[in-house]
């Protein structure tokens, strides 16, 4: 009986892993082609369909592994309001320039800061890639390529100076600054007992445990603030990256080689992930066979 049912674990997991690599491979192709074929008809309404599937599959994941406080991290609620965009105001120059300035900037960018990685193998390192990455592609369109987008380049009678900063500024810090005050309070205030005393898992704790460097880095205020910390620096981060999204809003050059550099590590995590676990059975038998050895004297 064990080694019936174990034989059917392996079926499963084979046939699980097969159907994963077939729909990220599908996902991957028909965003890119998309992409670069129909910016302006397909991609908005493939973007929007992806995200909702999305989306969807995050909450039941998450709800299963107390994981479910990751949904109020700052991608997921730029995500929404990408999409309510995309569905309800695409004619809003206001929200489509807030799509512009998330994409461009804290979510594109977070692709390279969380090493999110192409992995063809793991569907959740995928979801967490195109919910970062994919809102730059869209940010890319909607500046450069799509003709009937309210900030399309040609058309949209914006000039670099003093009020259009203005404009950018409002348009994206202060939904920033609204997530701010509101994360902060449902973290460490209201669910309190949950995050921070519990084992619901948020994001602090998921960066405290991947890396010793960034937990030292979150201690700058003492153990009792990596909450405060983290505030700090995210709020140093998103306006850094922001301002770096606005240059690109006048410079396609600049936007390319920031979406490329975007698309290159994400590449490269995910070949770098593949590696490792194809290396992992060699590593493991190294390691016997050294156990072995010292056990032999």
């Amino acid at each position: 009986m064990l080694e019936s049912g174990g034989q059917q674990l392996l079926k499963f997991s084979l046939f699980r892993d097969h159907l994963i690599c077939m729909f990220v491979t599908l996902m991957t192709i028909l965003t890119g082609v998309l992409f670069v074929a129909s910016p302006t008809e397909l991609f908005p309404k493939w973007y929007a369909i992806a995200v909702i599937t999305m989306l969807s599959t995050r909450i039941i994941d998450y709800s299963q592994k107390k994981e479910h406080f990751f949904l109020l991290d700052f991608c997921y609620t730029a995500g929404i309001q990408i999409l309510f965009f995309l569905l309800f105001r695409s004619n809003s120059i206001h929200l489509a320039t807030r799509s512009f300035a998330f994409g461009a900037g804290i979510l594109g960018w977070s692709t390279i800061l969380l090493s999110n990685g192409l992995t063809f193998h793991r569907l959740d390192e995928f979801c967490s890639l195109w919910i970062h990455t994919v809102p730059s592609l869209m940010a890319y369109t909607l500046r450069w390529t799509n003709e009937s987008s309210v900030i399309y380049y040609k058309t949209a009678p914006f000039s670099f100076g003093l009020e259009h900063i203005a404009h950018y500024c409002l348009c994206s810090f202060i939904p920033y600054f609204i997530w701010v005050v509101g994360y902060y309070f449902i973290i460490n205030k209201v669910f309190k007992h949950l995050t921070l005393e519990g084992d619901y898992m948020t994001l602090v704790k998921y960066m405290i445990q991947k890396s010793t460097k960034i937990a030292s880095l979150l201690d700058v205020f003492g153990s009792k603030y990596r909450s405060e910390a983290f505030m700090v620096y995210h709020a140093i981060y998103f306006l850094t990256v922001t301002s770096i999204g606005y240059l690109c809003f006048f410079s396609q050059t600049l936007h390319t080689i920031c979406l490329s550099a975007c698309v290159f590590f994400a590449i490269m995590n995910g070949a770098k992930s593949l590696v490792n676990d194809l290396g992992k059975p060699y590593v493991q038998s190294i390691e016997r066979i050294d156990t072995l050895l010292s056990a032999l004297g």
